[in-house]
């Protein structure tokens, strides 16, 4: 039992490893746009598809085929419903308010929405943050979920460095602003995961953060 377990947990930090080698070459839609030759959209879609499937379908399929473990072990469950629910209600008007001064600055601005094709097109901005909440599912996943709950015999501590630290570097590119939330959000949105047992509620406070900034950079354009 002690073999597998190691074999589990090294599993899990090869693969989180490779995906932080492969993010900024691959995976990012600068990267996609230069590599595939496509314009801007095309390359933000397909950025949101591949972290779907790197972060979410791949993990998903090495706990069902090779951990032969339950999805929901790993946060895909929605217990503390009502706790989860009052975290959101407490952080969202924290949240609105730095969005909203942030989409004002120039850095903001310049970076969101990814895509700016839907700054005019409602139909296309609906579509695109369709595939934005399907890129938070995989971020989420791989690291309030996959981590936190592979590396847990190992305690609270490890698991929440480890998915902070991978997931600050992989906003290497964002705004300082951006890097610095990420940093915070670390830690929070993992402890409350781990003391939760689910990610549904870090789902859906990431996509508003997503969403609302698009919006609010719109607006404030």
């Amino acid at each position: 039992m002690i073999k597998e377990l190691k074999i589990k947990e090294n599993l899990i930090l090869f693969y989180v490893t490779i995906i932080t080698g492969l993010y900024p070459i691959f995976l990012t839609s600068d990267k996609i746009s230069k590599l595939l030759n496509v314009t801007r959209t095309p390359a933000v879609a397909l950025h949101y598809i591949l972290v779907f499937l790197f972060f979410f379908i791949i993990p998903s399929l090495i706990i069902k085929l090779y951990f032969k473990e339950n999805l929901k072990d790993y946060g895909l469950n929605f217990n503390n419903v009502k706790k989860g629910s009052i975290f959101i209600s407490i952080l969202l008007p924290l949240l609105i308010i730095s969005l909203w001064i942030s989409s004002k600055t120039a850095p903001f601005q310049k970076e969101y929405p990814l895509a700016k094709s839907i700054i005019n097109n409602y139909k296309l901005f609906i579509g695109m943050e369709f595939l934005y909440l399907l890129y938070y599912i995989g971020w989420e996943f791989l690291f309030r979920g996959f981590i936190i709950n592979g590396l847990k015999k190992y305690g609270i501590l490890l698991p929440i460095l480890i998915e902070t630290v991978i997931s600050t570097i992989l906003h290497y590119t964002k705004p300082d602003g951006e890097i610095f939330l990420a940093l915070i959000a670390g830690f929070i949105l993992g402890y409350y995961a781990y003391k939760f047992k689910s990610i549904w509620f870090t789902i859906v406070i990431h996509f508003l953060t997503g969403i609302l900034m698009d919006i609010f950079v719109i607006i404030n354009r």
